[in-house]
Formats: C-alpha cells, sequence, structure tokens
C-alpha cells in the first residue's frame, strides 16, 4: 500500500481523517500536484514524440544530400555539392571553399550532438 494510502486510513481509523482532507490548503495542494503530474506527462510524451521526428528529418536530409550527390557526379554542379573533402569544422578559414555536402554534414554533426546530449 502506498505510504499516503496508509496514512489516510489510519486516520480514518483514528478518526482523523476530516483533519487531513478537510484542509483547504492540502486539498489545493492535491489538486495542483495531480495537474502538475499529467503536465509532465504530457510534456514527456511530447518530448519523446519531438525527438522521433526531429530523428525523421534528420534522416531525410541525409538522404536527400546523398541522393543530390549522386545526381552531380557527372554534372558542372557536382563542385558545387562536393569537392571531395566535404568534412567541415567551426574553425575553418573563411576563404576554404564550402560545398553544399560540407554545410549539410556539419549541420547533421551539429544536430547529433544536440540529439546526444538530450538523451
Amino acid at each position: 500500500m502506498v505510504a499516503s494510502r496508509v496514512l489516510e486510513k489510519l486516520a480514518e481509523k483514528a478518526g482523523l481523517r476530516h483533519v487531513l482532507t478537510k484542509t483547504e490548503d492540502l486539498r489545493k495542494a492535491k489538486e495542483d500536484y495531480a495537474i502538475l503530474r499529467e503536465n509532465i506527462g504530457k510534456l514527456i510524451v511530447f518530448l519523446k514524440d519531438n525527438e522521433k521526428n526531429f530523428q525523421a528529418i534528420r534522416d531525410s536530409r541525409m538522404k536527400t544530400v546523398k541522393h543530390l550527390l549522386e545526381m552531380s557526379k557527372l554534372s558542372p554542379v557536382g563542385d558545387c555539392v562536393s569537392s571531395g573533402n566535404d568534412e567541415e569544422s567551426s574553425d575553418d578559414p573563411e576563404l576554404k571553399k564550402k560545398t553544399y555536402l560540407s554545410v549539410m554534414n556539419a549541420f547533421d554533426k551539429r544536430s547529433s550532438i544536440l540529439l546526444d546530449k538530450f538523451n
């Protein structure tokens, strides 16, 4: 039996139940706690859903980049999509040629760090 339920049963047997349940502050606190529990439960569901959707968008984005890379291999656009060295870091010099794939890889890396922090 839950501790609070045991206390209620004991108070009922001792004739003190009205003291525990009639107090306005206690009733208000119980209502606030019930609302808080409900809201936290909803928040957990929404955060899990948000993580799942974030991951799905991330996967879709990388599939798009890979398909674009495949399409542009023999095209003049290929130089804008990929240069062979598509790793990018935040300390790259500004003059380094940035390609679409390097930017998306950096974005994906940052997204991965974000997901790892909140899991």
